[in-house]
């Protein structure tokens, strides 16, 4: 062959060579940055179970972890000890150092449960990738039947996809394989997103059946029986789920709203500030504090509150409604204007008279209502009670669309600031009369509906009258 051929092949060689390495770069750039996380990772999941075991930390996966890490020291192919930190790294957050550990796992056994399965949620969750995701868990199943974490992960993306019957299968193989508290709860989750409450309820009661100190549990009971009015009993879930999960803040938050429901409002502001202590950037629990310290005449501490709520929330119409009125509370309507929505801006210019304008937005209100436009409604009553905040009207009204839209604390709370401006306010007597009833509160909703008569409150075709004879047994004479 002439050498210039000999030399050409050489070049091209080297060129394409170059070229394949170049279009390797940013893979192998990739690897290396996931393999340096994963270490970094590795290293603070260590320096947390060096902490955990110092401070004699009671926490049982934790505990594991740390015990399998020293048995890695002198067995580095223990299977079960792989899987512990397999597992661990993953339900701790550390996803990086989880997704290098379940490989490692994967070279001792590839047939492993834990890891094939970890990996399998976090080609989900991570990388979106679904349908390799579903083969993994797949080919666990069809060498472990009855491998409940990789069903329950199957009916989670069957439910995300939208599929509710091959989620509901999921879940139902896996309850019929393993009715654990986990797999229980995973099913009522599916049963309240169904919009099937009460069987979500018994769900989680049968949950409980089998770990009376579940906090996922508890916690979800205590946030239904909230929802549907029965605080009583939701306080009695909510305070037993945070017991059971002392550093979780939503076990706090559920805690606060109980006690906002039961009129219970110191208690109900510790426990969200409980809840921001656990995690400063729970923006509900800010909200909250703020509403119900705005409510009750703290707007000083309200605003601090409100802030770092609308800080981590910028849309939440709610909080910076709340901001407005806390402001002008506070005498500062430069500030209030700020925080004005734009569909309804603070009014500089010369007012109708009060009233003229109270009958305006009331009417703008009604009018939303009656085309079921009820997020538009709340705004126009809330900017009523911007404008009047010694009047009843805007608490009541606002208190009618919390209740309707079933949000029972808030129709609560809203109704006895109706209350705490005018006593004898009797269309917020009769709303709170329907309200007890519904509570089975007979006592208290008969004597609101004698005082709301006695205000002159006129009930048309005594309608009120014979929802309350009908639903609430009335007391005997005397009592």
């Amino acid at each position: 062959m002439p050498a210039w051929r000999g030399l050409l092949c050489l070049l091209l060689c080297l060129c394409f060579g170059q070229t394949a390495i170049a279009a390797e770069i940013p893979a192998l750039n990739q690897n290396l940055n996931n393999y340096s996380k994963s270490i970094a990772e590795a290293r603070k999941f260590d320096s947390m179970l060096r902490g955990a075991s110092r401070r004699g930390s009671k926490d049982p996966l934790l505990y594991q972890a740390y015990q399998a890490r020293a048995t890695l020291r002198t067995s580095p192919n223990d299977l079960k000890a792989n899987e512990i930190l397999c597992d661990a790294q993953f339900r701790t957050g550390f996803l990086a150092a989880a997704a290098k550990q379940c490989r490692d796992t994967l070279k001792i056994n590839p047939n492993s449960a834990i890891a094939q399965t970890t990996i399998a949620n976090l080609l989900w969750r991570q990388e979106n990738k679904a349908t390799a995701a579903k083969q993994i868990l797949t080919q666990v199943l069809v060498a472990q039947p009855n491998y409940t974490p990789a069903r329950l992960l199957l009916a989670e993306i069957a439910n995300a996809e939208g599929n509710s019957i091959g989620a509901a299968n999921a879940i139902q193989n896996a309850v019929t394989s393993d009715a654990s508290a986990p797999t229980l709860v995973a099913l009522a989750k599916m049963q309240i997103d169904a919009g099937k409450k009460d069987a979500a309820k018994a769900s989680l009661l049968q949950a409980l059946q089998a770990d009376a100190n579940y906090a996922e549990a508890l916690g979800l009971l205590a946030q239904l029986y909230g929802d549907g009015g029965d605080f009583a009993r939701a306080l009695d879930f909510a305070q037993k789920s945070a017991a059971a999960d002392p550093k979780s803040a939503l076990a706090q938050f559920r805690l606060g709203s109980q006690f906002e429901g039961l009129q219970r409002y110191d208690e109900a502001v510790a426990a969200y500030r409980a809840a921001i202590r656990l995690d400063p950037n729970f923006a509900p629990a800010h909200r909250q504090a703020g509403l119900v310290l705005l409510a009750h005449g703290s707007p000083v501490d309200a605003t601090a509150q409100l802030q770092e709520a609308q800080r981590l929330s910028p849309k939440d119409q709610t909080i910076t409604n709340a901001l407005q009125q806390a402001y002008l509370l506070l005498g500062n309507t430069q500030a209030a204007g700020k925080y004005a929505a734009q569909d309804q801006p603070i009014n500089t210019a010369p007012a109708a008279p009060q009233a003229t304008r109270l009958n305006q937005q009331l009417a703008q209100a009604l009018t939303a209502e009656q085309r079921q436009d009820y997020a538009a409604a709340q705004r126009i009553y809330e900017q009523v009670v911007i404008d009047n905040p010694a009047s009843p009207d805007g608490y009541y009204h606002l208190s009618r669309i919390f209740r309707a839209g079933g949000n029972a604390p808030q129709a609560y709370r809203f109704v006895e600031l109706a209350l705490a401006r005018q006593g004898d306010y009797n269309p917020a007597l009769a709303l709170r009369s329907r309200m007890k009833c519904y509570d089975r509160q007979n006592v208290a909703a008969w004597q609101d509906y004698a005082k709301a008569k006695q205000a002159g409150y006129n009930d048309p075709q005594n309608e009120l009258f014979q929802f309350l004879s009908q639903s609430c047994a009335k007391p005997a004479a005397g009592t």
